[in-house]
């Protein structure tokens, strides 16, 4: 799958390939976001979760993950619209990109939907993904 973390500047995401174990969709995708909130196998690139951060789900409803983060995602949270932006679409990007069965994300913390994760990015309802913020 492709993971997308933050590149060496932290303005922009940028791809690492990395593998996860075959199996249901729903275990593959949180394999994935699970590969995210471990942080990238390249020492150049950045994490995009703030420390602390755990996956309590993810499940698929049609064409959408919903994807159940811990709320460290909030609380530990640096802030910054750029860092959000980078939180938001490593993940919606990670699963929307490399799966073709997802169009799209709903983030949700401790199973609410939270207006935002540092006060920029709208998660209220579901995302697709953003090219315009990958680098190659």
């Amino acid at each position: 799958i492709t993971v997308f973390f933050s590149d060496e500047d932290g303005i922009y995401l940028k791809a690492e390939k990395q593998q996860v174990k075959k199996g249901a969709l729903d275990m593959e995708a949180a394999e994935a976001v699970q590969t995210l909130i471990n942080g990238p196998q390249d020492a150049k690139l950045g994490k995009t979760l703030p420390n602390g951060t755990k996956l309590l789900s993810v499940k698929i409803d049609g064409a959408v993950a919903i994807v159940d983060l811990s709320p460290e995602v909030i609380k530990n949270h640096e802030g910054g619209s750029s860092g959000e932006l980078q939180t938001v679409y490593s993940i919606v990007n990670t699963l929307a990109l490399s799966f073709p069965e997802i169009k799209e994300v709903q983030i949700l913390v401790a199973g609410n939907r939270e207006e935002t994760i540092a006060g920029h990015i709208d998660i209220t309802t579901p995302l697709g993904p953003d090219k315009k913020l990958v680098r190659d």
